[in-house]
């Protein structure tokens, strides 16, 4: 599996591939095939379904899975652990508002999420509902990203937080018939030791080639906090890993930390504004 869909071609409906799937057509409007052609080419075809949301296959390769829960499901899980509102509005404390001067301050709406995904349960709820919800919406493959080493709170370790993520989007893709893949993000703001802990993990999984599991490593967080070159080595060594990976850059920094990501060999910029 790799970070991106190299090609998309409309295929002809095969019957009884389309009949394996085991899908609800009335709720989800497209059947996905896949092949792998070599490492990095995945190839996707579909069968439409009567009912279809959009015309053309769509796809969403920069999702966070903290950034991506629903009213619905923050409801839920603070229920779970008691988790006082303190009257407050849900959607308040899950949106921007208009007096949002920075980057930094954004990332404030991440604080609630936090709180609520610190257990496997959590975690593995909150990854399939939300590949339900992409599929519901039309997309034919996502990527999901989190940090795993934002999930320790309550004693996870990294790799059961990425195990609990996994295993959700696989039961939120084989209910729906939809392929997703999940990228672990390495954080700005994180320590060496944990950011490495993350990329090890990321070669691990990425070395199995699963469908709907680990395809690839990104790095995220306050852009600026620490200079780009810091972590030169770091995805250096991803790199001759051959684990694919993205880099959030030029999101509120200059250009160079763009042209930096690519010197590192990125295969895709998250955000990228300053290139332009």
């Amino acid at each position: 599996p790799f970070l991106f869909i190299s090609r998309l071609e409309p295929a002809e409906p095969d019957r009884t591939a389309c009949s394996r799937r085991e899908m609800n057509r009335n709720k989800y409007p497209e059947t996905l095939f896949h092949q792998f052609y070599d490492y990095g080419i995945l190839v996707l075809s579909f069968c439409r379904n009567e009912g279809l949301i959009m015309g053309r296959p769509e796809t969403d390769l920069h999702l966070h899975l903290d950034g991506s829960l629903s009213i619905d499901v923050v409801k839920t899980l603070a229920d779970r652990i008691g988790y006082d509102f303190g009257g407050k509005n849900v959607k308040e404390l899950l949106s921007v508002g208009e007096t949002c001067e920075s980057l930094p301050d954004y990332l404030k709406c991440f604080d609630l999420p936090g709180i609520l995904l610190q257990t496997e349960e959590a975690l593995e709820y909150a990854a399939c509902d939300l590949v339900k919800r992409l599929a519901g919406q039309g997309l034919v493959y996502a990527e999901i990203r989190f940090a795993p080493q934002l999930h320790k709170q309550k004693g996870l370790t990294q790799g059961q937080a990425v195990e609990a993520v996994v295993k959700g989007v696989r039961t939120g893709c084989k209910e729906t018939g939809i392929y997703a893949g999940v990228l672990l993000c390495a954080m700005v703001n994180g320590s060496d030791a944990e950011n490495e802990e993350t990329m090890e993990l990321a070669k691990a999984f990425c070395k199995e080639k699963a469908v709907n599991g680990v395809v690839g490593a990104d790095i995220a967080g306050p852009e600026g906090f620490v200079p780009m070159a810091h972590f030169e080595g770091m995805f250096k060594r991803v790199y001759q890993a051959g684990v694919p990976f993205t880099i959030h850059a030029g999101e509120c920094g200059d250009y160079e930390n763009v042209v930096r990501a690519v010197a590192f060999g990125a295969k895709r910029i998250g955000h990228g504004c300053a290139a332009i």
